[in-house]
């Protein structure tokens, strides 16, 4: 063999390793970038699915907040409904068109009474059936 046809070879051989070398670089270039890939895309996914289920449970909240809010709007209403209408009943009463009556077995008749305590004894009830509004499901 000839030095030349040596000089060939040695750089046939060198050429054939350097394209497997370049070869097998790309290959793994290409691995490590479906990885890359694959990896982002499990993050991504992961991100994607905490902050849905945060902002579902903000949503939630939003939700709660905004139906207590109109009960205590219906209460307040109501409120001011009952301070209206006992206001008018305790002029009624002080002006002796709506008298209280006490009822027996044989009559019934015309009864003292209070009309703060009367009127608040009512109020009890009526405000405990307003507040059940506001704790109702």
């Amino acid at each position: 063999m000839s030095l030349e046809s040596i000089i060939k070879r040695i750089t046939s051989l060198a050429d054939a390793r350097g394209e497997a070398i370049i070869q097998q670089a790309r290959q793994e270039a290409d691995r490590l970038l479906q990885q890359a890939e694959a990896q982002g895309q499990a993050f991504s996914q992961a991100l994607l699915k905490k902050e849905t289920a945060a902002l579902d449970t903000q949503r939630q909240r939003f939700i709660v907040q905004a139906r207590l809010e109109a009960k205590k709007a219906l209460l307040k209403a109501k409120q001011e409904l009952l301070d209206e209408v006992f206001a008018k009943v305790k002029q009624e009463l002080a002006r002796g068109k709506i008298k209280k009556e006490q009822i027996a077995v044989d009559t019934v008749r015309e009864a003292s009474a209070d009309i703060d305590f009367f009127l608040g004894q009512i109020r009890l009830g009526v405000e405990t059936e307003a507040a059940a509004i506001l704790f109702e499901e």
